[in-house]
């Protein structure tokens, strides 16, 4: 008897931000449980840049025999049509915009270590990325209401906000790898622990995890 399995789709949202696009496709890839059952789904406004990312996208499931289905499109609520999850990685703007970041607050003696989440710089990049995220919210309650949207795209903290306050849609997340790879800069597992962000990067900038007491 052949069972049916059904075919899980990804919808990535800027996929032109190529490292990525390139980083979550090969970790999804390399799952044998997801073998035959993907359905990668890349959009982006950039011809060029999507173009680039579905070959990578296509290489990557060849290389890693996922047998990944792998569709590119310029039409985002294409996209989004029967997606289970949604990545958001947009980074709007693009280079002049985040010098622009730095660069005005420079001029009036602000120092930012980086300047794309809190302070005036993740204030910028908030005002100009926030439309569009709350657009892509809006369009996955119309679209694929039941999908997740897991945001990668900075301001972190402050995308999920305006999602959560500016729209009906409430299945989303935002993500940042910070506080799983500060972890490996630890003494390594400690017997009876477990820990504790008291924030992520993206949010406070203070993502180092806290030794806590076993429950007991």
């Amino acid at each position: 008897m052949e069972h049916y399995r059904a075919v899980i789709k990804v919808t990535f949202v800027g996929a032109g931000s190529i490292e990525f696009t390139r980083n979550v496709v090969t970790d999804l890839c390399s799952y044998p449980e997801f073998r035959g059952g993907l359905h990668l789904a890349l959009y982006d406004i950039s011809a060029g840049r999507l173009a680039h990312a579905e070959r990578l996208a296509q290489r990557i499931a060849a290389q890693t025999g996922a047998d990944a289905t792998v569709s590119a499109t310029r039409d985002r609520r294409e996209a989004l049509d029967g997606a289970r999850y949604v990545i958001n990685e947009v980074q709007v703007g693009g280079y002049d915009a985040t010098r622009a970041d730095f660069d005005i607050p420079a001029r009036y003696g602000v120092r930012q270590t980086i300047g794309d989440t809190l302070g005036i710089g993740g204030i910028f990049r908030g005002l100009r990325t926030i439309p569009v995220t709350t657009a892509l919210a809006r369009d996955m309650h119309d679209v694929c209401p039941d999908a997740y949207l897991l945001s990668y795209s900075n301001p972190m903290a402050m995308l999920p906000w305006s999602v959560y306050e500016g729209t009906p849609f409430t299945r989303v997340y935002g993500l940042c790898h910070s506080v799983r790879d500060t972890q490996d800069f630890g003494p390594g597992p400690v017997p009876d622990r477990w820990v504790q962000p008291p924030g992520v990067r993206a949010a406070v900038r203070a993502g180092w995890p806290v030794p806590l007491p076993a429950a007991g």
